[in-house]
């Protein structure tokens, strides 16, 4: 299903504006970092779907306050290849496998996603004005809270709406690198909109509801400096985990609801940063 997670390019983005505001102010010193743009890339092949490169236009907001931090991000997705499947990701009506749309016909445009996500952190050394929270390498213990969502124009028409909370903890790591966890509540609705355009099961979701049920979410996000702290060789990397959260709709074989187990994903890049030695 495709708002169903967070993109690796949303991602990304993330710690770079996090990093950024790191390098341009102390921990609780006010600064703001926002950047928007446009860049193409391909995605993943969909189940029951295909291949497409999609469009992406963003606008990432990432400020520094006096007690925590505020990240913003939202996206334009729109997939080029709106062939039917399973040879592209074409908007509704044309991804439901009817006689108008055989495979790879072209009757529809590709299908366009609106995500978007925030996180802000309160940090406790901040709230309390005290440096009780920052031991060894830990440098902060802060409480998180965030949410997503989405919209599409595709027959399942996702509209995922997510909240989640709990406490980051921010670790400092050799050559001004970072390292933080959080450890969330997290709570997701979405809509099927299969089940309510073919509500064929014996016990069927004619109102495409999904309610998932309340669950943990772990997300690990890290920046590294190679070699020294000039060094233009940095590791990065994110993972995102949600625990089991049911079907959220009546489940297969009576239903329409596919068993959730736990949802991952991660990404590690070796990046080069070549403004840095120009």
């Amino acid at each position: 299903m495709r708002g169903r997670r967070l993109t690796t390019a949303l991602w990304t983005r993330r710690r770079r504006l996090k990093s950024q505001g790191r390098q341009n102010s102390r921990p609780c010193s006010p600064s703001t970092t926002t950047s928007s743009g446009i860049t193409t890339y391909p995605l993943p092949p969909i189940t029951g779907a295909g291949q497409t490169p999609k469009n992406d236009l963003f606008f990432s907001h990432f400020d520094v306050w006096n007690y925590g931090t505020n990240f913003f991000n939202v996206e334009w997705l729109k997939a080029t290849n709106g062939r039917a499947p399973p040879f592209g990701t074409p908007a509704a009506p044309c991804d439901q496998h009817g006689p108008l749309d055989p495979p790879g016909s072209s009757r529809c445009p590709g299908y366009t996603d609106i995500y978007g996500f925030f996180r802000s952190t309160f940090g406790w050394n901040q709230i309390f004005n005290t440096k009780a929270f920052s031991v060894g390498p830990l440098t902060n213990v802060e409480f998180i809270v965030g949410g997503d969502f989405n919209t599409d124009n595709t027959t399942e028409a996702s509209a995922k709406r997510a909240i989640l909370g709990g406490l980051q903890f921010d670790f400092e790591m050799p050559y001004k690198g970072y390292f933080n966890v959080a450890v969330m509540g997290y709570k997701a609705w979405e809509h099927d909109g299969f089940a309510s355009t073919f509500p064929s099961q014996p016990i069927p979701n004619p109102s495409g509801r999904v309610d998932f049920d309340p669950t943990w979410a772990v997300e690990v996000d890290y920046s590294q400096p190679l070699g020294s702290p000039s060094s233009p060789f940095f590791l990065n990397g994110f993972v995102v985990m949600h625990g089991p959260k049911g079907c959220g709709e009546p489940c297969e074989p009576l239903g329409p609801g596919h068993l959730r187990t736990t949802e991952y994903l991660t990404q590690n890049v070796l990046a080069f940063d070549v403004g840095q030695v120009m």
